[in-house]
């Protein structure tokens, strides 16, 4: 039988799926059947294309037959050469940087003097050496109850044995979870030796929680607002009348840490000359695994920009890169406008109901690297009537439809008073520590202290991924100053729409935070399965008269 008629081997491959007629036509070209039987017949279709092209083309032929074999041979010397150079020139920078230059592993002097009371005391109450009041704040989800019995809730009880068990209160608020957990919940609250609120809750009520219409016309459950309800559910114990005024909150998420490390975020971050730490807000560094950064949804550097391609060191260098060159000079108080890490310290003033009535000269933060917009801001009287008169300040959500802000981005950006350009501010009060090191992973948190000893040496890789890939994202409210009029881009709903409406640009009054804002939509899962998210991303429609980044 002629070859022209025999289609490619595959076709009769027992492996695959049957195919039809005019698949087959598609994939075989008679015309190139024809041509590969030709080249038999001419004797070089089983020869490699390169001889072809040499015996097709006698000047190439010429030219390769004119280099000397042995000169041919030199330069695959010399390309070896090079290459093992080179290898050896990366192998000797890590080396170096591990064991010179590592990142983050010298902490000031300060951290190792309050590390070394706590190593040379068993007294509950070392690690606090001004006795402060800690309130922990904790939203736990810990089906199957691992956490509480294991490394979590053990490193839980060590920080209040540091704190003091007179200096501390423990709250902790868990929802539908299931039996073990719940049942590990009570384990572990019996162990508690502070005052404390320990709350499980089988089926958590979603009456309140606020709605949206689809495109397709289905109605879901946001999920933000939902999360900063439980984070407020948390606090609930500081709207009561409890005796204890708090020096600091603590925000604990179930992440795997070290205690002295939660001590040093809290009492060590951005010390000033009186010995006490300043800041309104003070972040741990959180990570997925052994080099990626998690809570990038949160994070907002010192101009408001998203973090870049998350490993270190996570900033870009959009603007002026102040968050970024922070952590290359490895200072424990990295300048940002938002941060969450796992673990995450306030003033408390911020969060319970104040006593008395604060005075000009408290509101005068000794912030370490304070300028003259910051003491212009710190005492006017817009900011003294929002602290004093308002309310405690509590978790939040954004209602614009396809835009999603992070709760845990907007807390802080409700303890920040708004400044006339933010490209202008010097210091927030907010900050993030990477000393501070913490895990959801408890075999990635094992190894957190080796990798920093030579992460430096992905600053470079860091800088050529971000400009690649076009980091940071967009942001059109970035630049938004709450309280003044800005035009913003808007989705209103219309049936008449494809996607169920369209977008638009509107003038309106600029909320808080809107930095902390992206093109998103984020809804609950009502029919969650086993092993499933609670959540699910919401495809958000394109907006041709916008740059801002919109998720694929």
């Amino acid at each position: 039988m002629s070859n022209l008629l025999l289609p490619p081997d595959e076709f009769y491959d027992s492996s695959s799926s049957v195919r039809s007629s005019y698949e087959f036509r598609e994939s075989f070209d008679i015309d190139d059947a024809d041509y590969a039987a030709e080249s038999e017949l001419l004797g070089y279709g089983n020869k490699p294309y390169f001889l072809l092209y040499r015996e097709r083309d006698p000047l190439v032929s010429r030219f390769i037959s004119s280099v000397p074999l042995r000169l041919r041979y030199l330069s695959l010397r010399r390309v070896g050469y090079y290459l093992h150079v080179l290898l050896g020139f990366v192998a000797a920078l890590i080396v170096f940087t591990f064991l010179f230059r590592p990142s983050y592993s010298r902490p000031p002097p300060h951290y190792r003097t309050l590390q070394h009371a706590i190593q040379q005391s068993q007294a509950p109450g070392r690690g606090n050496p001004h006795n402060e009041k800690v309130f922990i704040a904790i939203n736990l989800y810990d089906k199957g109850g691992s956490l509480a019995r294991g490394k979590w809730g053990q490193a839980v009880l060590e920080l209040i044995d540091l704190l003091g068990e007179d200096n501390t209160y423990l709250s902790i608020y868990e929802n539908d979870s299931g039996y073990e957990a719940e049942h590990a919940l009570w384990e572990f609250d019996k162990q508690v030796k502070c005052n404390s609120s320990v709350v499980f809750e089988r089926h958590y009520d979603f009456t309140d929680t606020p709605e949206v219409t689809l495109g397709d016309g289905s109605v879901r459950k946001r999920r933000i607002p939902y999360l900063a309800e439980l984070r407020n559910k948390v606090l609930q114990p500081l709207d009561g009348e409890l005796d204890m005024k708090f020096d600091r909150v603590l925000y604990l998420n179930d992440v795997y840490f070290n205690p002295i490390d939660a001590v040093q975020l809290l009492f060590s971050t951005n010390t000033g000359l009186d010995g006490r730490p300043h800041y309104r807000a003070a972040c741990a560094v959180d990570f997925g695994n052994l080099l990626k950064f998690y809570d990038s949804f949160a994070v907002r550097d010192s101009h408001g920009y998203p973090i870049g391609v998350p490993f270190f060191p996570w900033f870009t260098s959009a603007g002026h890169a102040t968050s970024r060159r922070d952590v290359l000079d490895e200072k424990d108080a990295v300048r940002v406008r938002s941060c969450w890490g796992g673990i995450t310290a306030f003033d408390a003033k911020y969060l319970q109901q104040p006593k008395k009535t604060i005075t000009e000269d408290e509101t005068r933060l000794p912030f370490l690297h304070s300028g003259l917009a910051d003491r212009r801001i710190y005492t006017s009287p817009e900011w003294r009537k929002a602290k004093n008169n308002g309310k405690p300040l509590r978790f939040r959500a954004i209602s614009d439809m396809y835009w999603e802000a992070s709760e845990s981005c907007l807390i802080h950006a409700d303890i920040q008073e708004p400044y006339s350009n933010i490209d202008d501010i010097i210091d927030t009060g907010v900050y993030m520590n990477p000393y501070i090191r913490v895990s959801y992973d408890y075999t990635a948190f094992t190894w957190l202290g080796f990798v920093r000893r030579f992460e430096r040496l992905f600053t470079i890789p860091n800088w050529i991924a971000n400009t690649v890939s076009g980091h940071p994202a967009h942001n059109s409210r970035r630049t938004d100053i709450a309280g003044k009029t800005v035009e913003q881009r808007v989705w209103k709903a219309n049936t008449s729409h494809t996607d169920g409406g369209y977008w638009t640009s509107q003038k309106r009054i600029a909320p808080p935070g809107s930095f902390c804002a992206r093109r998103d939509l984020f809804v609950l899962i009502s029919d969650r399965k086993e092993g499933e998210d609670g959540w699910e991303p919401i495809n958000v429609p394109r907006d041709p008269d916008s740059k801002d980044w919109i998720q694929p």
